[in-house]
């Protein structure tokens, strides 16, 4: 069943509050204390986010989009962004001639969601395109202390640079706890917070004031406004001192009776001050205002009283009924914006699903038709369902709506894994970001996916379960120039995921995706197009031996024009910088190179050539492997600059419970074995043995399920585990981990562990806080999806590390009860299979003693024409194989033969490069195949097979596959001369002598041949 029931039956889940421990998608609660700021993190994960498939309009904005790095906004449910346009900085890159060009960034970016403990700057360079985004987290100070439930919200004030960060302690009236920061974090002030507060959907805002100015006259330029609700009403609150103290409200803004408790966004008019809060169902039947309208709740007295203006046009689904009328997904937010004239932009999802804004000129007394935005998509199909509507606007005739949506249509677009639906199964759709810009009031719109061939969510984007990762919204902004900024968070990030190979990851990772071309939302700052490209964020690398430089970048902003090629040059010591090569694709080999050799590269399309930004000199990096330990780097629990990401109440009382990464590894182990080997990295103890009575958890999403177990529907995910006991002996297990708590209808299972055996190995060196956990895949295929599960190209989706010290190994395991928790990662499995490293074989011979006359080979080589042993195996058929290697041989597996004959002993030679296999029995006229099993040499490399292949041809002294008068000549040309490296081969009996008996034995074989 859903986790939406009646209205006036569960106030906390109507109002969707995120629940943390309760899902598995909840986000790291570490809450900061005396945390020091972090170093900056420079994301180089930029992506070009469209590619269309039509030609857009003139002017259509492009876009990239930017992925926080590890361990800044790891799990952002429902985000929010701003700007700070007090902050702009300018950036300069370099024309080929030598001019400089300035780049005004527009302001920092601030980003919250979650129950992140910091909050995120983002400081953009636009010397280069993509521009370099620097992620800092800056730690709050009561936003982040500990709460059952809550609500994330982030305002910044464009106009003085002031964000207030806030979080609601959820489902009562206990208040809300807010931070101020006048210096993009630095440092935070609390405000006294909105005390009583309602119990949901809370939201910040901010603008010029109505006239007439309130009495007192206020202290601070802006009105700030808080808006949340209860069952019975919702209310705002306006604080005159910059969010410092709200003053209860004078009126609600509505009540139940007239509109839902999920109200969107509060905004203020540039205009002149009118405040609107949209809300998705007004009027209609009660409770649940069914065939309501979509409506914008305004006041124009500064928040004193407010009036419900509906759209006509609008549809929704009102508040869910189910289980009491099974129907539809209910309606999501809508969102308002506010142009510099005064123009209302409402965009609102449809009953239908469909992404829906309608226009106002007259603060929505009034509204125009309402216009279908994804109905024409400039690089795919139209949208059959959008979520998560985030509207801004600029100048009056221009504004942009960005939303989830996706191409598959259906109301069961909400229903999914861990929100089962009476009215739909799980929804199969692939949802993707969407931007529609107007710059004509709204008569007309140019839509577009943004991240195109990268979703953000695989499946039912929901409002209760495991499927409710993204939580309930997203957001957007401007900055000074008018560039759009999307504040959102990303559900599939793995490799699998992201191709399709792979289910949901159900993350909630922070992105911001910016406009890096096209007109703007002031037209004041439009670019004139078309122009060059962007100048190229390079990057490069240098190979061990320092001759070969490897040199790529993202392809960069075309300008409005196609890009044609890239200009790569170099310098070579002092000299000056030349053009070395012209190059289609946006990477290049230079095999030339030497060490400091310093590059630059810049982008041309039919305006001309582009600037360059930075001149980058290649060096050698080691590149993580999952085919050596520790392996690949899954979960981070670190800040950029090293210090532990832990505040608040999860800060670990004990170094030994103290989480810090988690690496994921697959060497190759022999053929045929699947393994995976989890090492966390714990802080290092002086404690001298692990804590009694303690556990640490690995957990992640679950691949598929066990038809076996009569209670598997209570489990969504797998764990591994370290465990100690009352003594501190040390167990190591895997099993099934309960599905999130839903309040409504608790499952016995929540979150709870059931162990289903042991893993294979395991180890912890308390002194390093290094732990291995060794597992083999046949054990997790048992209890999770069987033979098609944990191969190659499947994903740990949502991985994360929780630990618990001295707390029973019985019940629940949330998150919320943890010593320590880590935010969500993702690892995409390789095989073991793949890592195995090729064991250097140098080849193969066949050996024979020639009497006092010495040894002799005859090589077998691997490709061409077959090597041919024509000398007699004596009366048993007795051959030798000789295998070489580069390397010494460690060991062998086992050796195998096709053709007739058989393997008598087998080991390594005097020489220990050599491998010796002897056979016997071994017949004339056919091809002898022998292959070793699993070499592994001491250098560490494995193979899991080396072969050679022998034609047996005797008297064949010329090789060729076939005896004949040939053969017979070359033989008695030889009789009664010296054995040589030259003329063995005409001594077929291996006698050490060639005489009439090898004549004799020659003339007989002749007319055989190989098969």
């Amino acid at each position: 069943m859903k986790a939406f029931v009646r209205l006036l039956l569960v106030v906390s889940i109507i109002f969707g509050i995120a629940l943390i421990g309760f899902t598995a998608y909840a986000a790291k609660n570490k809450k900061s204390g005396s945390q020091s700021v972090s170093r900056a993190s420079t994301d180089l994960s930029a992506t070009p986010a469209s590619s269309p498939t039509s030609t857009p309009p003139p002017g259509t904005p492009r876009f990239f989009t930017y992925q926080s790095p590890a361990g800044v906004a790891d799990s952002a449910g429902e985000p929010s962004v701003g700007s700070n346009w007090t902050k702009e900085a300018t950036n300069h890159n370099t024309n080929v001639g030598g001019s400089t060009n300035n780049i005004p960034n527009g302001g920092t970016s601030l980003y919250f969601g979650g129950f992140l403990p910091a909050m995120a700057k983002v400081t953009w360079d636009d010397c280069s395109s993509p521009a370099v985004a620097l992620w800092e987290n800056k730690p709050l100070i009561s936003a982040n202390t500990p709460r059952a439930a809550g609500d994330p919200i982030l305002f910044t004030d464009h106009d003085t640079g002031r964000t207030f960060c806030g979080q609601l302690e959820g489902l009562t009236p206990a208040g809300c706890t807010i931070d101020i920061t006048d210096n993009d974090g630095d440092s935070f002030i609390p405000s006294d917070g909105v005390i009583p507060s309602d119990v949901d959907h809370e939201t910040i805002g901010g603008g010029r004031y109505h006239s007439p100015l309130p009495n007192p006259g206020p202290v601070y330029q802006n009105a700030i406004y808080y808006a949340s609700q209860s069952v019975g009403e919702a209310r705002a609150l306006r604080s005159d001192n910059g969010g410092i103290l709200f003053s209860p409200a004078a009126a609600p803004m509505f009540a139940a009776t007239d509109c839902a408790g999920l109200h969107g966004h509060i905004k203020v008019s540039p205009a002149d001050g009118t405040v609107y809060v949209p809300d998705f169902a007004c009027g209609g039947s009660l409770p649940f205002h069914n065939a309501g309208q979509q409506a914008a709740i305004v006041s124009e007295d500064n928040g004193i009283t407010w009036n419900v203006r509906p759209i006509p046009d609008s549809t929704t689904s009102g508040i869910i009924q189910e289980p009491v009328v099974p129907g539809t997904a209910q309606t999501r937010d809508p969102s308002v914006a506010i142009a510099a004239d005064g123009t209302v932009y409402f965009a609102y999802q449809a009953a239908n699903g469909h992404s829906m804004v309608a226009v106002s000129h007259d603060k929505g007394v009034t509204w125009a038709p309402s216009v279908d935005v994804g109905a024409n998509v400039v690089n795919g199909g139209p949208v059959l369902n959008a979520t998560f509507e985030a509207a801004v606007a600029g100048d009056r005739d221009r504004a942009a709506v960005t939303f989830m949506g996706t191409e598959t249509g259906g109301n069961n677009w909400d229903c999914g894994t861990g929100n089962t639906c009476d009215y739909g199964p799980d929804f199969t759709g692939v949802w993707y970001l969407y931007i529609a810009v107007t710059y004509d009031g709204g008569q007309t719109w140019i839509t577009q996916n943004v991240t195109p061939g990268d979703p953000v969510q695989r499946g039912g984007i929901c409002g209760g379960g495991t499927c409710r990762n993204l939580l309930d919204f997203m957001d957007a902004t401007i900055d000074k120039r008018g560039r759009i900024l999307v504040g959102y968070d990303d559900g599939c990030t793995s490799v699998g995921c992201v191709a399709g190979s792979a289910p949901n990851d159900f993350t909630a990772k922070g992105y911001i995706a910016r406009q890096s071309g096209g007109k703007r939302m002031f037209s004041a700052f439009d670019p004139v197009e078309p122009a060059v490209p962007g100048a190229p964020r390079l990057s490069a690398g240098l190979d061990q031996a320092g001759t070969t430089a490897t040199l790529t970048w993202p392809v960069p902003d075309n300008g409005g024009s196609p890009i044609t090629g890239y200009h790569v040059y170099r310098k070579v010591g002092a000299a000056s910088f030349t053009l070395i090569a012209t190059v289609p694709t946006n990477t290049y080999v230079d095999s030339s190179s030497a060490s400091g050799d310093t590059y630059h590269v810049t982008a041309v399309n039919g305006q001309g050539e582009g600037p360059f930004c930075n001149n980058v000199t290649p060096t050698f990096t080691a590149i993580a492997t999952p085919c050596t330990l520790p392996g690949i780097l899954a979960v981070n629990d670190l800040n950029p600059d090293g210090s532990d990401n832990d505040s608040g109440q999860n800060t670990p009382a004990d170094p030994r419970v103290n989480i810090r990464q988690l690496f994921v590894a697959e060497p190759f182990l022999g053929a045929g074995v699947e393994k995976l080997i989890f090492t966390m990295q714990l802080a290092p103890s002086t404690a001298g043995s692990p804590p009694p009575s303690s556990q640490w958890f690995i957990v992640w999403q679950r691949q598929g399920t066990d038809p076996s177990d009569p209670n598997d529907a209570n489990y969504d995910r797998i764990f591994v585990a370290m465990k100690s006991d009352a003594n501190g002996a040390l167990s190591f297990q895997y099993g099934k981990f309960g599905v999130p708590l839903d309040p409504t209808n608790p499952n016995p299972q929540a979150n709870t562990p059931t162990v289903f055996g042991n893993a294979d190995t395991g180890t912890y060196d308390v002194v390093t806080g290094l732990v291995t956990i060794t597992i083999s895949n046949f054990k997790l295929r048992g209890i999770d999806g069987g033979s098609s599960k944990y191969i190659a190209g499947t994903s740990l989706s949502a991985i994360n590390v929780r630990t618990y010290l001295a707390a029973p190994d019985s019940g629940p395991k949330s998150q919320n009860i943890a010593s320590d928790i880590t935010g969500n990662g993702t690892y995409t499995l390789v095989g073991n299979a793949s890592c195995a490293t090729s064991v250097p074989f140098l080849g193969a011979v066949s050996r024979k003693v020639h009497g006092s006359s010495g040894t002799f080979d005859i090589g077998l080589p691997a490709t061409g024409p077959v090597g041919v042993e024509c000398r007699t195996g004596g009366q048993n058929g007795n051959f030798t194989f000789v295998f070489v290697f580069a390397n010494p041989i460690v060991s062998v597996a086992n050796a195998t033969k096709t053709g007739t004959g058989s393997i008598s002993n087998r080991s390594t030679g005097g020489d220990p490069h050599e491998y010796i296999v002897n056979l016997t029995g071994v017949t004339n006229a056919q091809r002898l195949t022998v292959t070793l099993m699993g070499v592994t040499d001491t250098v560490g490399n494995n193979a899991p097979s080396v072969s050679a292949t022998m034609g047996v041809l005797l008297a064949d002294v010329n090789g060729t596959g076939i005896v004949d008068g040939n053969d017979v000549s070359a033989v008695q040309s030889q009789t009664r001369q010296p054995i040589t490296g030259s003329n063995f081969r005409e001594d077929v009996n291996a006698s050490g002598v060639i005489d009439g008996n090898d004549v004799s034995m020659t003339q007989g074989q002749t007319r055989t041949s190989l098969p």
